[in-house]
């Protein structure tokens, strides 16, 4: 009878164990899948380098995720280069102020898009090489982000970083905008081209240790034009 006692007890114990490991995984599985994703929707140049030495490009970022996306910071680039280089997304200490604590932005509800203008700067012989074909207008950069509900899960499940990461890189050229000037416009003709994998040889969706490799440029928009 004591035997049989202490068995029902071990079975208790361990099939409450199990249930509390499969809830565990459970509510992790359903953190992840309730993660926030900031993505760039959308790019649309208002301006292209043949009408201005300073092109506009808007930048529409959107929270694909389900929850809220918080402390959001991006650095973009527009940069007007040749074509076929490849591009490194800004690293981490881009996000630093000059005293070098971190900087924090806004924060993204679901399905909430939000706009970020940028604008360029082209020299005369930038211009020429654009025209000719051999240059291009390239927007790249890096968003990073905190989970609203990251505090909820377990310190043990937690990601080793605080903060998610998300990199992208569009281009636009002389081809691309000679549909600009088509009457009536085709769909999405203003909009910006996904850069090429010799450009951008990484995974925007899957930002990792893949994407660290060395930022040659300082994080400024003049810095940026010196890229080789």
């Amino acid at each position: 009878m004591v035997f049989l006692t202490l068995a029902l007890v071990v079975v208790t114990i361990v099939s409450v164990c199990i249930l509390k490991h499969q809830l565990e995984e459970s509510r992790e599985d359903a953190w992840n899948g309730m993660a926030p994703f900031i993505d760039l929707a959308r790019t649309t140049v208002v301006t292209t380098p043949r009408d201005s030495d300073r092109p506009l490009v808007v930048l529409t970022l959107v929270n694909e995720g389900k929850d809220p996306a918080k402390k959001v910071r991006v650095i973009p680039l527009l940069v007007l280069r040749t074509r076929g280089k490849p591009l490194s997304p800004p690293s981490d200490s881009c996000f630093l102020d000059s005293k070098g604590n971190p900087t924090f932005g806004p924060t993204y509800p679901p399905d909430s898009p939000q706009i970020v203008i940028m604008e360029g700067t082209v020299t005369p012989a930038q211009r020429t090489a654009y025209e000719e074909g051999s240059a291009r207008l390239y927007l790249y950069g890096r968003v990073k982000y905190q989970d609203f509900w990251r505090e909820d899960l377990p310190k043990q499940k937690r990601p080793a970083s605080d903060s998610r990461s998300s990199i992208f890189c569009r281009s636009f050229g002389k081809e691309n905008e000679e549909f600009l000037r088509m009457k009536p416009r085709p769909e999405g003709a203003e909009l910006m081209v996904p850069c090429t994998s010799e450009e951008w040889p990484f995974d925007d969706h899957h930002d990792g240790p893949e994407t660290g490799r060395p930022y040659t440029g300082a994080c400024t928009q003049q810095e940026a034009l010196k890229q080789p």
